[in-house]
C-alpha cells in the first residue's frame, strides 16, 4: 500500500497534529475502508502511538454541508455524555472547516456489527443489544412531548399508509417471497395499529446502525452521525433494529426482528409508542439501503418493489 501520507485527502493532517502539539512521524499510520463509497471521495486514517490513537477524517468533498453537519453533531453529543460513565463518543481534537478535514480520539473495541457476528450465543447477543440501547437512551436524554404531530417528522402517512391498509395476502401477487411476506404481515400489524400523537422530539443519532458503534470493555462509543439532528428517538431505534437483525447481510426476519427489538428495548428503556411503526417505514426502505451498502437480498428486494407497488393503488 502507497503511504498515507501521500493521498491528496491527507493534505490537512500536519496542520491538524500541529493544532495538537504533535508530529507526524509519532504515529503508525493505517487508511481505513469507507462503508460508504456513494458519500463521495473520503478518507479515514488510524494514527496510533503509545498511549492512544486518533483518527483523522477528511471528506466527503463533495457533501460539504452533511461533513459540518456531523462535526456540530458530534459537539452537541459530546457536551450531553460529558462524564457518563458508560456512554461516550470520540473527542474532537482539531478541526479543518475549509478543508472539510477532523482529528478525534479514537474508540477502543469493536464494533458492534463485528461483535454481534462474534457473540458466542444468544445471551452475548442480548447483551450486546442491551448496551446498545442503554448508548441510545442516553444521547436522547429525556425526550421532549408536545409541539406539532409526529406524522409530519416520521413521513408515515405517505409512506405507510397503502401499507396499513393492505392485507399482507396482497404482496405475494405484488411479488414478495415468503419471506417478504412475513415481514409484511409484521409491518402491516404495526402500521395499521399506528395513530398520530404529540411528538417526541430528541437530539438523535441520524444513523444508527451496528457498524456506528464501537463497543468497548467498559464504554459503548457512537461516532459517523447523519444530517439528522431533531426527530423522534424512534427514527435512530428502528435503524438500529432493523439493521442488527440483518444477519451478514442477508434480510431481517420478522423472528429476528422481534428478539432484537426486544433487547434494545430492555437497555433503552421503554419504546416510543411510533417505534414499531417507524420499523416498518425502514423494512420499506431497506432494499435500497441494503444495496447501496453493497448487501442487496432478493427478498428485501422484492418486498420494497411490492410495497411501492401497492402504494400506487
Amino acid at each position: 500500500m502507497s503511504d498515507p501520507h501521500d493521498h491528496p485527502l491527507a493534505a490537512a493532517l500536519p496542520d491538524l497534529l500541529a493544532e495538537i502539539g504533535a508530529a507526524p512521524a509519532a504515529f503508525a499510520v493505517e487508511r481505513l475502508p469507507t462503508p460508504n463509497p456513494e458519500g463521495g471521495a473520503r478518507l479515514v486514517l488510524r494514527l496510533r502511538r503509545p498511549g492512544g490513537g486518533l483518527i483523522y477524517k477528511c471528506g466527503p468533498t463533495d457533501e460539504p454541508r452533511w461533513e459540518a453537519a456531523q462535526v456540530r453533531a458530534l459537539r452537541r453529543a459530546g457536551r450531553r455524555l460529558r462524564g457518563h460513565p458508560t456512554a461516550a463518543v470520540p473527542e474532537l481534537r482539531a478541526v479543518d472547516a475549509a478543508r472539510r478535514a477532523v482529528l478525534m480520539t479514537e474508540a477502543e473495541g469493536e464494533t458492534l456489527a463485528v461483535a454481534l457476528a462474534r457473540a458466542a450465543g444468544p445471551a452475548d447477543r442480548t447483551g450486546l443489544l442491551r448496551r446498545a440501547g442503554a448508548w441510545a437512551a442516553a444521547l436522547h436524554g429525556a425526550p421532549r412531548t408536545g409541539g406539532p404531530p409526529a406524522r409530519p417528522d416520521l413521513g408515515l402517512v405517505a409512506q405507510l399508509g397503502a401499507w396499513g391498509r393492505t392485507p399482507p395476502a396482497s404482496w405475494a401477487a405484488a411479488g414478495a417471497g415468503p419471506e417478504a411476506a412475513a415481514l409484511a404481515a409484521w409491518g402491516h400489524a404495526r402500521a395499521a395499529a399506528w395513530r398520530d400523537g404529540p411528538a417526541r422530539i430528541a437530539e438523535v443519532h441520524g444513523d444508527l446502525t451496528p457498524r456506528n458503534l464501537v463497543m468497548g470493555a467498559r464504554r459503548v462509543t457512537g461516532f459517523d452521525f447523519g444530517r439528522k439532528r431533531r426527530r423522534s428517538g424512534a427514527f435512530d431505534l428502528a435503524a438500529l433494529i432493523v439493521r442488527a437483525a440483518m444477519p451478514l447481510g442477508a434480510g431481517p426476519g420478522a423472528a429476528a426482528l422481534d428478539d432484537v427489538r426486544a433487547a434494545v428495548m430492555a437497555g433503552y428503556g421503554g419504546a416510543p409508542p411510533e417505534l414499531d411503526a417507524m420499523i416498518a417505514w425502514r423494512l420499506l426502505r431497506f432494499g435500497d439501503g441494503a444495496g447501496r451498502h453493497g448487501a442487496r437480498h432478493p427478498e428485501m428486494d422484492h418486498a420494497v418493489r411490492a410495497a411501492r407497488a401497492l402504494a400506487a393503488r
